[in-house]
């Protein structure tokens, strides 16, 4: 895969919160991990959106932590839709495992 090709939308069970904890985004972005991230674009809602891909989602979900990964989450908004895509960022031959920054786990 080359740099900018797109692996695959991360998908899941989408969950809206009206209020965080002070300092929760900031920590959430910072941690995601498992299978949840946090959206950096709110709902039009105006609420945190949050995707859950524990029990649901695409293969992507699969995708291992790496502190120097070849690929990255991004979001593309169209709209009021809003995706969570998996990029490239780096070239990858085809056996190469493909890995993303989660953040710091702690």
């Amino acid at each position: 895969m080359d740099v900018g090709d797109i692996v695959g939308g991360y998908a899941g069970e989408l969950s809206e919160f009206a209020a965080m904890v002070k300092g929760q985004p900031t920590q959430s972005m910072e941690q995601n991990s498992g299978y949840t991230l946090l959206y950096n674009a709110k709902s039009v809602n105006k609420k945190y959106v949050y995707v859950e891909a524990l029990n649901s989602g695409s293969v992507t979900r699969s995708i291992s932590h790496a502190c120097d990964p070849n690929a990255a989450f991004m979001e593309l908004q169209n709209r009021t839709s809003v995706k969570v895509l998996v990029k490239m960022i780096k070239d990858a031959n085809a056996e190469a495992e493909i890995t993303v920054n989660y953040g710091s786990e702690r």
